[in-house]
């Protein structure tokens, strides 16, 4: 997970179903409205903080890592804008070789790493080709 929108207002039910996260996306968690929504919604296992480091980087090599796979590349990655928008999505080689057989998934553009700026976030996912 990267982070809250700013329509959450701080809310963070949800992040417990993540297992790394970055420290800026538990710094604005705002914690006396996650704690009321996740007892009111019955959902308090929601908002137990996953693993988190400083970058986006960092997350991503962290949670390759943690994988039982022997090769890192052979993951199956999806790189989504957000939960709300996911007719876009950016994926792994290792993912791209199985979608290529499906019939309702069309690859919009040519393979790439996965790309990070300067500070070592992830470039996000828009609605064109990289």
């Amino acid at each position: 997970m990267r982070g809250l929108t700013a329509a959450s207002s701080g809310n963070a039910v949800g992040i417990g179903m993540a297992d790394f996260t970055t420290t800026g996306t538990v710094a604005s968690i705002d914690l006396k409205t996650t704690y009321v929504n996740a007892p009111t919604a019955l959902t308090p296992q929601t908002v137990k903080i996953p693993i988190y480091f400083n970058t986006d980087r960092e997350v991503v090599e962290q949670a390759l890592q943690s994988l039982a796979v022997e090769n890192p590349a052979s993951a199956r990655v999806v790189q989504i804008r957000d939960t709300l928008s996911l007719e876009v999505m950016r994926v792994s080689t290792a993912y791209a070789n199985e979608l290529s057989k499906r019939t309702d998934v069309v690859a919009l553009g040519s393979e790439s790493e996965m790309r990070f700026d300067a500070e070592g976030s992830l470039v996000p996912v828009d609605g064109c080709p990289p």
